[in-house]
């Protein structure tokens, strides 16, 4: 029997009904809802019965492939591919490797997720801002599926082959235009494409195919927009993992960092960042594909044995009272991407531990010690992306339809992205739509426990929640492939770091500044062996010096860590038979360089010898300028990626923006901003140029037949012009494909190779809509030999560069 919401909750469901009836109405305002008109009917209608079999043959191809272009809109987000610009002249930018700083979550070839709501500010930011810019619109969507089959007809056509055998010349004249509505019920196609067939003296000339999708495609993006604004307005993703976190923290052998907590005594608990970051992947890999929506057809309230099971499971399931959802499901997906984390205060590197509060209220020379209160308090900036996939049960002719996309999850200093950004500390709960309810326990607010009696979180036994039948899906999803370990498993208790295991090599170790030669203090050290496990040993003391006795490893790694220096791991074997180990070593802090960006048009570079490095330098020299000299409404992303000599390493990553949309103006001096800090090793470098004026192409015309310099044409098209919003107007990337960018000490110590100069090539603004497709060899013109050395970043002299016209 379903439970009495409170009045909350039923707050929560008027909101819900009124945010579903403001999306449909937008989706039915913003598209007018029509069809082709009375000239699809009519198509191929007056072909002679000898040559009924091309327009059924077209039209099936028509079918075939306006299908496989509804499937791919479904598949990537409302889009047939986000990453190509061939389809709407602009293209989403993505880092695989880092899909919180991107806009397109990557699953795979054929599944490439455009984020529907998301920060599209730096994860670091202070002054942050969301965007929906991404969101498929109707207008959009045709465009695509039209431009789809346009490239694609032909091929299917095979050139008609199948009726020559049977005598029947078929020849296409012109090239194929295909207009696409989105109707209320169903999705139109119109493909104007004249084809001429004869046979014998007879002929007939075929100018208009339709075929027809039953598929209400404005129904399925109701459901989507509905659960995306539910999100941007009530940001549930980030309630439940605020809750999630709360729950499972504490001081316990597998806790998270709790938000606030103190403790008494000498004891002293302590997290290796690392360890953090997977036991929080581990919680959204086990509580996100549990989500669901009441009144979907895959809605499911998990019922739990423990009042601390029930009180997460709650926070689960959203409630609503839309019946319009039944012939939908909605469920979450977090496969295991790659999170942002930023867990604060830092101890130093990645080890979080507690203030240290020392208080002795008699001053009785020391006979009495000092009490220790330890203060326990987490800011967490969190970011991860969840994948939606929303099914239309039996809404595509009798067969279901599936749509994915993308959300961005945000969580500064452990507020929900929305809130953080209205309210900043002040604690705030919108009672809106999607409220995350837990009806018998209270929803705990960051930094508190709530029923404390009941509710005890330090002693949670997590195989009961694995072993708990409830968290078996019910239905299959298309995807359920990569769902399938949804057990949420704390990691097994750490007995390489036990006192009684530290039976090893007793190292003595001390840290030296190289430059100043003094010793470093308060460097955290922590012991490697392998992927298994990473016990923190300790920190030096004022004199630089940490001497403990190390657990048996082989094949191990010191790993040192402090904020104002960059230390590689050093190899050490810890055994059995070597008692001790002095080990002195000297500390480098990652060197300042300025740097600036410089554009240098393809065209400067094109009939430059590859082999000739004066004349690159020259081309170089005489063409390369600063972006801001050329515009300043301008965006420039700047990411540099060391790669790592080993598994034990660090990634050490530079990701430098500077936008005129988020406020931070370009340097006209520099065409840069502040210095970066940077150590040796080699690096991947990406730049991104992108250009946010707004710009509308030109209307242009394309011969098609009998095409002549000078003459007329007997056949040509028109190409509608397009409004841009955004271009990316340069680009270089430098990785292993085509040689990374070595970063020596020389260049390093040399104090007159002051900045760093960056080089992007970059392509004009496009003048006609045809233009388009340049963007798309823009990415591929770094990847060949002819332009390489173009693009490789000078160490020089910052004084020496301004001096450049």
């Amino acid at each position: 029997m379903k439970q009495t919401k409170s009045k909350k909750g039923m707050t929560s469901a008027m909101m819900i009904v009124g945010l579903f009836i403001l999306v449909t109405i937008g989706v039915t305002v913003y598209y007018n809802f029509g069809t082709i008109g009375d000239i699809s009917a009519k198509a191929g209608t007056d072909a002679p019965k000898e040559f009924a079999p091309i327009n059924s043959f077209v039209t099936s191809c028509l079918k075939s492939l306006s299908k496989e272009a509804l499937i791919k809109i479904g598949a990537n987000g409302g889009y047939i591919d986000p990453l190509n610009p061939i389809y709407l002249g602009t293209s989403l930018y993505t880092k695989s490797n880092d899909p919180t700083e991107s806009e397109v979550l990557v699953l795979s070839e054929t599944s490439k997720l455009p984020y529907w709501h998301y920060m599209y500010t730096p994860n670091t930011c202070e002054s942050c801002g969301t965007t929906e810019k991404n969101l498929p619109t109707f207008e959009n969507m045709e465009l695509q599926i039209s431009k789809f089959i346009e490239l694609n007809i032909d091929s299917c056509l095979e050139s008609f082959e199948a009726f020559e055998k049977q005598q029947i010349h078929v020849q296409k004249l012109g090239n194929p235009e295909v207009k696409t509505t989105i109707a209320a019920e169903d999705v139109d196609i119109l493909l104007t494409y004249t084809i001429k067939a004869s046979k014998g003296k007879k002929e007939h000339t075929f100018e208009i195919f339709n075929a027809k999708q039953a598929i209400s495609i404005p129904n399925i993006m109701t459901m989507a927009l509905t659960v995306s604004s539910a999100e941007k307005e009530n940001r549930f993703l980030e309630k439940i993992t605020l809750n999630l976190i709360d729950t499972y923290s504490g001081l316990g052998e597998n806790s998270l960092p709790p938000f606030s907590m103190e403790e008494s005594g000498h004891r002293k608990k302590t997290w290796v960042i690392f360890d953090v970051e997977k036991n929080i992947k581990d919680m959204l890999k086990s509580y996100i594909p549990l989500i669901t929506i009441e009144n979907t057809a895959n809605a499911q309230k998990v019922i739990g044995e423990k009042i601390v099971e029930q009180y997460v499971y709650n926070t689960l399931f959203l409630e609503n009272d839309m019946e319009e959802f039944k012939d939908f499901e909605v469920r979450f997906h977090y496969w295991d991407w790659p999170i942002y984390l930023q867990i604060k205060p830092e101890a130093g590197g990645p080890i979080l531990k507690p203030t240290v509060i020392k208080e002795n209220k008699v001053d009785l020379g020391g006979l009495i010690p000092d009490r220790i209160n330890n203060k326990y308090e987490f800011n967490y900036d969190l970011a991860f992306p969840v994948v939606v996939e929303v099914i239309s049960k039996g809404g595509w002719d009798g067969e279901d339809y599936t749509l994915l996309f993308a959300l961005e999850a945000n969580i500064k200093k452990n507020k929900d992205i929305l809130h953080y950004l209205k309210y900043g500390f002040f604690n705030w709960d919108p009672d809106k739509i999607f409220e995350v309810n837990a009806q018998s326990v209270q929803p705990v607010m960051p930094g508190t426990k709530a029923d404390a009696d009941n509710l005890d979180v330090e002693n949670i036994d997590f195989d009961d929640f694995a072993e708990n039948p409830q968290f078996a899906q019910t239905s299959q999803s298309s995807i359920d492939e990569n769902t399938a370990d949804m057990q949420f498993r704390a990691p097994a208790k750490n007995f390489m770091c036990d006192d009684e295991q530290k039976v090893g090599t007793e190292l003595r170790l001390t840290l030296i500044d190289e430059i100043t030669l003094e010793p470093v203090n308060e460097v955290q050290i922590s012991y490697k062996c392998g992927q298994f496990s990473t016990c923190s040993v300790g920190e030096t003391d004022v004199n630089g010096r940490l001497t403990t006795k190390l657990p048996v490893c082989y094949g191990g790694a010191l790993t040192l860590y402090h904020e104002d220096y960059y230390i590689f791991p050093i190899m050490f074997d810890s055994t059995l038979d070597k008692s001790e180990a002095p080990m002195e070593v000297l500390l480098t802090k990652p060197y300042k360089k300025k740097f600036m960006i410089k554009a240098l048009h393809i065209n400067d570079s094109r009939n430059v010898d590859k082999d000739d490095n004066a004349a690159i330098n020259q081309a170089i020299e005489e063409h390369a300028v600063l972006p801001s000299t050329i515009d300043e409404n301008l965006e420039i992303q700047i990411t540099l990626r060391r790669i790592s000599e080993n598994n034990y390493e660090m990634e050490y990553m530079v990701n430098k923006n500077f936008s005129v949309l988020e406020g931070i103006p370009i340097d006209k001096a520099t065409g840069g901003g502040p210095e970066i800090e940077i150590v040796q090793g080699d690096y991947e470098v990406r730049i991104m140029y992108i250009n946010h004026n707004q710009h509308e192409t030109l209307e242009s015309i394309e011969c098609v037949d009998k095409c002549s310099v000078e003459g007329p044409w007997s056949e040509y098209k028109k190409i509608k012009s397009q409004e841009l919003e955004s271009y990316i107007q340069g680009y270089a990337e430098i990785n292993e494909e085509n040689i990374l960018w070595i970063v020596g000490l020389d260049d390093l110590e040399n104090s007159a190779k002051d900045t760093i100069v960056f080089y992007t090539m970059k392509i004009d603004m496009p003048e006609y809509t045809s233009d388009l497709t340049k963007m798309g060899k823009l990415f591929e013109y770094s990847k060949l030999d002819q332009y390489r050395k173009f693009i490789q970043p000078d160490f020089s002299s910052y004084s020496q560069e301004l001096a450049i016209p």
